[in-house]
C-alpha cells in the first residue's frame, strides 16, 4: 500500500521566482486575485500547496512540481 503525502512548497524555489520574475507577494496575489496570505504561506514553507498552485506556478513560469522541490 502506498500513501501520498503532501510536502510543503519550497520557500527558496517559490522566492527564487518570485525575484526571477520581478513580483511582490502582494503584486502576485493581487495578479492572481488570491489572498496575499495564501502567498505568504507558500513563501514560508508552511502550505502543502494552494488549491491555486497551478496557476501560482504559471505565473511564475515554472511548473508546481518545481514549486514542490
Amino acid at each position: 500500500m502506498r500513501f501520498h503525502m503532501k510536502h510543503a512548497v519550497d520557500k527558496d524555489r517559490f522566492r527564487e521566482r518570485l525575484k526571477d520574475r520581478g513580483l511582490s507577494q502582494s503584486a502576485l496575489a493581487r495578479m492572481l486575485e488570491v489572498s496575499q496570505g495564501t502567498i505568504a504561506k507558500l513563501a514560508l514553507g508552511e502550505s502543502t500547496g494552494s488549491k491555486h498552485l497551478h496557476r501560482i506556478a504559471r505565473a511564475l513560469e515554472t511548473t508546481p512540481e518545481y514549486l514542490m522541490g
